[in-house]
């Protein structure tokens, strides 16, 4: 069990959250992926503006891409507004282009559009066609498209929920070396569901999950280890480190676990200014958590005034680099 600043975590919490950032870095589908962009007189052939119907609702064309498959942008038609220098783009519209590119056999375009069915973007929403696509893109080979044809079979998207099915397909992703996947592997075989329960054969799936980049993946080892769970002996320094990877990539559990560690000195020394700055990060970005203002404050305390002010700054400046990461603007 462990502590952050006055709210405890237990190992089922820690069993849970597998649970939740697999499934979320799965199911958060980017709302405008577009993984290859389109000669401008392409766009104007497959997504002519007087044939797409109108919400009102415009959306940005630089928006990423599903998990795991890189940072690209959508091209908007030649003739659409521009703001900030990117041109803007409709939800019909992407989606009129995207499903040209997956006729003509482009698989990550296939997922895309398997994404847009799935969060009614562009197209009313219809579970049965997303899981076509994502089986017609897993067809073709595309790793990430087994993962979401086994969040598919898991659930009951689209089709009769079949724990089988979506082992098969998830092991098939994690095969083709999909970080995600490995991750979801280490989750059923950590807990036995769906499999039986291998300890050693879910540590290894993590382990290369993690080692491959994957966020939550890194969280979850960094806390395993920290606190000795599923009969790991606890080591405090590499939990320090795994989750100082995971918060660079803005994993909000992480974040606070390692702002808690570097105010306590847990696994390394004590480091009040870089705690600050993480607490301040994870304020800035908007998290709630019991206790944070209490810990910030106390911080502040302790530390000079430049230091306290130096701390506000890089966690400004993280949060400002982040920011353009995802929306491209930092490429």
């Amino acid at each position: 069990m462990w502590n952050f600043f006055g709210f405890e975590h237990t190992r089922s919490a820690v069993r849970a959250a597998f649970f939740i950032l697999c499934f979320a870095s799965c199911l958060m589908i980017q709302a405008f992926s577009c993984f290859a962009a389109q000669p401008a007189q392409q766009q104007k052939r497959t997504a002519p503006a007087s044939n797409v119907p109108k919400t009102g609702k415009p959306a940005t064309a630089t928006a990423s891409t599903a998990p795991g498959t890189g940072e690209q942008t959508a091209t908007a038609a030649p003739d659409a507004p521009k703001t900030g220098g990117q041109r803007i783009i409709s939800a019909e519209a992407l989606f009129a282009s995207m499903l040209v590119n997956a006729e003509n056999g482009q698989p990550q375009a296939m997922i895309s559009v398997g994404s847009l069915y799935e969060q009614g973007l562009g197209v009313p929403r219809n579970f049965t066609k997303a899981l076509e696509w994502y089986a017609r893109a897993a067809d073709a080979g595309e790793k990430e498209a087994y993962m979401r044809l086994g969040v598919c079979r898991e659930i009951g998207m689209g089709a009769t929920a079949d724990m089988g099915k979506a082992v098969a397909a998830y092991e098939k992703s994690a095969s083709l070396g999909y970080a995600p996947a490995r991750h979801k592997m280490a989750d059923l075989y950590l807990n036995g569901r769906g499999v039986p329960k291998d300890v050693d054969k879910g540590f290894d799936f993590l382990i290369k999950a993690a080692e491959a980049g994957e966020s939550a993946a890194m969280n979850d080892l960094g806390q395993i280890l920290r606190a000795g769970l599923y009969g790991r002996k606890a080591d405090p320094e590499k939990a320090r480190s795994w989750l100082a990877k995971a918060a660079e990539t803005g994993h909000a559990q992480a974040i606070l676990t390692l702002a808690a560690m570097l105010k306590d000195g847990v696994g390394g020394k004590v480091d009040p200014e870089l705690a600050l700055r993480w607490y301040l990060v994870a304020r800035k970005a908007g998290m709630n958590a019991d206790g944070l203002a209490a810990v910030v404050n106390e911080l502040q305390g302790k530390l000079s005034a430049k230091q306290a002010q130096d701390a506000d700054k890089a966690a400004d400046a993280w949060i400002a680099v982040k920011s353009k990461k995802q929306t491209g603007q930092g490429q």
